[in-house]
């Protein structure tokens, strides 16, 4: 430290020998002061520095706020994703890159925010009419009618590149083709005029197979779980099975109704969840079985279920769908309205075309960059700073890299900086967004304490979560045991004759040691 001192000091600075001399002193002064005490535990306080803070977030804890047009999770869900889950995918992603100083540097800015923006049809129509009418010429069918009218493009064009002329050339080209899967799919589901499950499917198959006069009421029944059976069906063993499944379930629901947020995917799952899921696959197992069944005798007997099937309007599974007829026709110059008939035999089921033509027009993309939903653009500090909604599309960013300044970028996706930047930018990326959380809050966290916290989470080159899966690689199993799932941990040290050290605290403290930290790090002797 001291010859860091004097070279910092050498250097020509123009101070005369007592001010480098009281420079040297001051340095010496602060550097003694932020050096952490022999023996102090240095992981407890950087733990309760940010666990007391986060008890006082749990009364005012809200998901999502806008920052700059931005929604961004916030508070303890925030947390969750960050040290406690390791969450792969975020709920909120978002990026931060700066333009560089440049003549046309608006023009530019504006230009890459309009690529940048997501496109569906839905954003560019005013309105959809659906008309449906048989007819009974050539032959006997259902025609639905389909005018799509376009918003003039003033009312889009200061969001996107796309024009009048692209949404009629996507329209003809490809939304008749996702028009024609939409309506193959729900007309492939549609069973008597009314959707039902498809155990009650396989079970209405399987009876007419072995010619069953049964009505549908006995065959619903048959199709429900197996806890529903009557005590007259299920034996005593099955019984008591059944109700530990019950008390779990129930106990399961009342814990996770006492949480304001979602159980993310990446949870790992306990030892009570596995259990139920467990008895749950053995109730179904009966059920998939039967499916596997029903799916072997269809491939040996297409024949006669095809037979079958021409007499039986209910199942339309084996229909021919290329008698569905689309026609396309589209406007010319201004492109106002665009005009579509489909035709549809009379064999198929009818449908609520409105709902399935609303949902269709959200999912169909016109226009859009893998991996990022939209973007816009703020000035910070005379900057030039473009954000984006989505976080995937980073490697879209680098055919960008003469007009953004890629050294600057910033992501809050921490798995997405790991895999493009390396495990030390990830480890900066956690110290600033749990100092983000803190912040909106009023909240201030040392960064020595988050500086830690974020070390042991990457020290090996991953991404470790704080959880029981990111405790699978402590070397000390009595500390393993002290966490969470004690049972298994104990199995599997003593199965592979695993030898702790007690060096942790939580070791020495669960066989009745004192701790070697502080005062019990020293032996004293004396006379």
């Amino acid at each position: 430290m001291d010859s860091s001192i004097n070279k910092y000091i050498d250097t020509d600075n123009g101070l005369n020998d007592n001010d480098k001399l009281i420079a040297k002193e001051s340095i010496r002064l602060k550097a003694m002061a932020a050096t952490a005490a022999a023996g102090e535990p240095v992981g407890c306080i950087a733990a309760q520095s940010v666990g007391e803070p986060s008890t006082q977030m749990t009364l005012n804890t809200f998901h999502f706020a806008g920052r700059g047009e931005m929604n961004v999770t916030l508070g303890i869900p925030r947390l969750r994703e960050i040290l406690m889950m390791a969450t792969k995918t975020i709920k909120t992603p978002s990026m931060e890159i700066p333009f560089f100083h440049s003549k046309n540097v608006q023009n530019e800015a504006e230009y890459l925010r309009k690529l940048m923006t997501k496109i569906t049809l839905k954003d560019v129509l005013s309105k959809v009419q659906v008309r449906e009418k048989v007819m009974l010429n050539p032959v006997r069918h259902m025609r639905y009618d389909l005018t799509l009218h376009l918003l003039p493009h003033r009312c889009y064009e200061s969001i996107t590149h796309v024009t009048p002329k692209d949404v009629m050339k996507f329209i003809k080209n490809t939304f008749s083709e996702n028009l024609k899967k939409m309506f193959i799919k729900n007309l492939s589901k549609n069973f008597s005029g009314e959707l039902i499950s498809e155990q009650t499917k396989n079970a209405i198959k399987i009876n007419r197979e072995t010619n069953n006069d049964n009505d549908e009421d006995a065959l619903l029944d048959e199709s429900e779980p197996q806890e529903t059976k009557t005590k007259n069906q299920v034996d005593s063993d099955s019984e008591s099975e059944a109700g530990e499944f019950d008390s779990a379930a129930m106990k399961r629901k009342a814990q996770t109704e006492e949480y304001d947020y979602e159980k993310d995917e990446d949870d790992p799952m306990s030892e009570e969840e596995a259990e139920i899921n467990d008895k749950q696959s053995e109730c179904n197992n009966s059920i998939v079985i039967e499916n596997k069944s029903i799916k072997a005798n269809n491939n040996t007997s297409d024949s006669e279920n095809n037979m079958e099937d021409e007499n039986n309007e209910d199942f339309v599974n084996y229909k021919d769908y290329s008698q569905i007829v689309i026609d396309v026709k589209c406007d010319k110059k201004p492109y106002t309205f665009a005009y579509i008939q489909v035709s549809i035999p009379l064999e198929f089921k009818r449908m609520d075309l409105t709902a399935l033509i609303k949902d269709l027009m959200g999912r169909v993309i016109i226009h859009e960059i893998p991996g990022i939903n939209r973007a816009i653009l703020t000035e910070e500090d005379g900057k030039i700073i473009l954000k984006t909604e989505g976080s995937r599309g980073v490697a879209e960013l680098f055919r960008f890299a003469k007009i953004l300044n890629l050294n600057s970028l910033y992501c809050n996706d921490i798995q997405m900086i790991l895999n493009t930047y390396g495990i030390e930018a990830a480890n900066r990326v956690i110290i600033k967004e749990v100092k983000n959380v803190f912040k909106v809050y009023g909240i201030n966290v040392d960064t020595r304490h988050l500086s830690l916290i974020a070390d042991y989470m990457t020290y090996d080159g991953k991404y470790k979560a704080l959880n029981r899966v990111g405790m699978n690689g402590c070397p000390s199993p009595l500390q393993q045991m002290s966490f969470e799932s004690t049972l298994n941990y104990l199995k599997k040290s003593t199965v592979q004759g695993l030898k702790d050290n007690l060096v942790s605290p939580s070791s020495t403290l669960i066989i009745g040691q004192q701790a070697q930290i502080g005062s019990g790090l020293v032996k004293l002797l004396w006379q």
